[in-house]
């Protein structure tokens, strides 16, 4: 199962969601000026958070560099890019947000029991990833103008893709993994895809 819940982690964990509130303004935005956005937190977390001592404490400790913090902006600068925007672009900056940031808190609080396909991962934490999720995307999916019956099914259907991915014992970091897996299964269904 997974390391114990400490207070850096649960600190990093609630920053994971909470950076979901950009997303919230991307209807009010042009596409350039969030993917400008995007592009200056990517610039902050590679050059400046390492050195900025009261920052610094939200760096992994057990890593020598911490990818968690460059993937991050990098996957919101990719969805800004590629997806369908504001509506996409924002569903899939909710599933990474949310999602990953509750299944890293639930499933250290509320383990249940472990997975059978990865024994570091539980129940606990794939059910708080995907309720957290469906709710983040289609909350911006509405926010952002989506029809609320159409925003539940791309936000569960993006959800579901991103659980199963996030719990499976892949050996790339899920900030990276979670929104190729929301944001392809967003750009299937809403670009038409192939």
């Amino acid at each position: 199962m997974t390391a114990a819940l400490t207070r850096e982690l649960l600190l990093r964990k609630w920053l994971h969601v909470l950076l979901i509130l950009p997303a919230f303004l991307l209807p009010f935005l042009p596409q350039r000026w969030a993917i400008a956005a995007a592009a200056a937190a990517l610039a902050w977390n590679v050059v400046m958070l390492p050195r900025t001592p009261g920052l610094r404490r939200l760096l992994r400790k057990d890593r020598r560099f911490d990818t968690g913090v460059v993937l991050y902006p990098l996957a919101v600068l990719l969805a800004l890019i590629f997806l369908p925007y504001p509506a996409g672009a924002a569903a899939c900056w909710g599933v990474l947000a949310a999602g990953d940031g509750a299944a890293g808190i639930a499933g250290r609080r509320y383990p249940l029991a472990p997975l059978p396909w990865n024994r570091r991962k539980s129940w606990g934490g794939i059910a708080a990833f995907f309720l957290a999720a469906l709710v983040a995307g289609a909350l911006l999916l509405d926010w952002c103008g989506v029809a609320p019956r159409e925003a539940w099914k791309l936000a569960a259907a993006a959800a579901l893709a991103a659980a199963l991915v996030e719990s499976a014992p892949l050996p790339v970091d899920d900030n990276l993994t979670v929104p190729l897996a929301a944001g392809g299964t967003l750009w299937l269904l809403m670009a038409g895809g192939p």
